[in-house]
């Protein structure tokens, strides 16, 4: 359960020093956050986005078996899950009872869900999180799709920071951790030997993030840790996918592997009776444009796909030569058939050490 504001600072110390609009904000969030525990250990925090029982959490969080949960009111819940979203990292669970009362969140947006001062709620608390960057890029381990991520840097704490839910100041949800680049060592706590699975299993999120370490500047008086989060694009499309009567939330794939080019990207593959196959486009063309999008690089077109929704048509400026084109393009959904021959494809491309 999340703590007063004034029970919080005093047990986050000066590490807090929330703001006037950051304390409205906790309180705000209180009724919509749940606390997954079980056997006495709290693994992760829990939001509602419907009042009869549905939330979200990221799937660190159900490592470790828990199969229950305490409102911000304290009331206890068994729940279940519903369904995992590969490219966000988060779960949908839902309770096996309607709460008593509850709140629910929403989706950040480009106005508060890309920069500038956020909160991280943690299985202890809430604490001061900073966006730092929003040029990241990661990479799903099996799909192998691109997901755009926000560098995070958030106070140094005595436990776990993967699967922490990051909200704006708005009380937005932005993402949650999916990686982190380091944790600072801290002093044993009660709480070290509670979340030492956790941080076993940050390793093993299945996105693994194309990343440069870098020194980090103090957010207050006290260390950072540097995490990583899908970024309010992968989540909005996550949770709307969960609003869904399906509960799932399908990812538009135009059916290329692309590096950066001058001009945008440039086709490496194109997958067989793919949206991309089916309009025209081959390897090597650039691509500029998508839907009116801009195309600068990989990051760029990561995000891309996250905005648009199988099933839709868009238009592709492409460069092939000299040649300036627009091709139409049906995108498609990614499958796990389709991702299996991507890299069984890529695979047969690699040359064996000869010894």
């Amino acid at each position: 359960m999340l703590q007063s504001a004034v029970s919080l600072a005093l047990f986050l110390g000066v590490r807090a020093q929330f703001t006037g609009p950051e304390v409205a904000t906790i309180n705000n969030l209180r009724p919509a956050i749940a606390y997954i525990k079980q056997a006495g250990v709290t693994y992760g925090a829990a939001a509602f986005i419907t009042k009869d029982g549905y939330a979200i959490t990221h799937q660190l969080t159900l490592g470790g078996g828990a199969t229950e949960l305490v409102t911000g009111s304290g009331e206890k819940l068994a729940f279940v899950p519903i369904h995992k979203d590969t490219p966000s990292q988060l779960v949908l669970i839902k309770t096996v009872k309607a709460p008593s009362k509850v709140e629910t969140v929403s989706w950040a947006d480009d106005s508060d869900g890309g920069r500038g001062m956020i909160l991280a709620v943690l299985p202890t608390g809430t604490v001061r999180a900073e966006i730092t960057s929003s040029e990241r890029i990661g990479v799903d381990e099996k799909s192998r799709r691109a997901v755009p991520m926000n560098e995070v840097r958030i106070e140094q704490t005595p436990v776990a920071i993967g699967g922490a839910l990051l909200f704006s100041g708005k009380g937005r949800l932005i993402g949650s951790i999916a990686a982190t680049l380091a944790v600072s060592q801290v002093a044993p706590s009660q709480n070290q030997g509670q979340n030492q699975g956790q941080n076993q299993s940050q390793s093993r999120t299945g996105i693994v993030a194309s990343l440069n370490a870098k020194s980090v500047a103090p957010l207050g008086p006290a260390g950072l840790v540097v995490g990583y989060t899908p970024t309010w694009e992968v989540t909005k499309r996550a949770m709307a996918g969960f609003l869904t009567p399906g509960h799932k939330a399908p990812t538009a794939m135009l059916g290329v592997l692309i590096v950066n080019s001058l001009g945008g990207v440039s086709v490496q593959q194109v997958d067989v009776d793919s949206p991309a196959a089916q309009a025209g486009i081959k390897v090597g063309d650039v691509i500029s444009d998508i839907g009116g999008k801009k195309i600068r690089d990989q990051i760029d077109f990561a995000r891309m796909t996250y905005d648009f929704q199988p099933g839709d048509k868009v238009a592709i400026q492409i460069q092939r030569g000299s040649e300036k084109l627009t091709v139409e393009a049906t995108l498609g959904a990614q499958t796990t058939q389709l991702a299996e021959r991507r890299l069984a494809s890529i695979e047969a491309t690699l040359v064996p050490d000869k010894y």
